[in-house]
């Protein structure tokens, strides 16, 4: 059987260089109904899945998951705040090293 996981948070960085930059994220508000978050220094905002960006200076670094089953979020995702990106739907170069690294 598959296993279905549900995107909810993702860590950017900004840059040019893994040594220098700024690191800033986006997470998914746990409460019923909650969308996306842009967590900056101690700025914090609301925002959406459409603003992760996925190439350029500000690459995503890392991707946080939790498990379709798991109850402590099975109430807060529904249908109209669920996104499920597909690896095919990242950058190329950044879909060609998750490919590389997973080999």
């Amino acid at each position: 059987p598959s296993v279905g996981y549900r995107l909810f948070g993702v860590c950017v960085h900004s840059g040019r260089a893994a040594g220098s930059g700024h690191y800033f994220s986006y997470v998914r508000d746990p409460t019923p109904g909650g969308g996306w978050l842009l967590c900056n220094d101690e700025h914090v905002r609301e925002s959406s899945f459409s603003a992760i960006p996925s190439s350029g200076s500000d690459t995503p670094y890392l991707l946080f998951y939790a498990r379709d089953s798991d109850p402590r979020w099975d109430a807060t995702m529904d249908d109209n705040h669920d996104h499920r990106p597909s690896l095919a739907a990242l950058d190329s170069r950044l879909f060609a090293d998750v490919m590389e690294d997973n080999r």
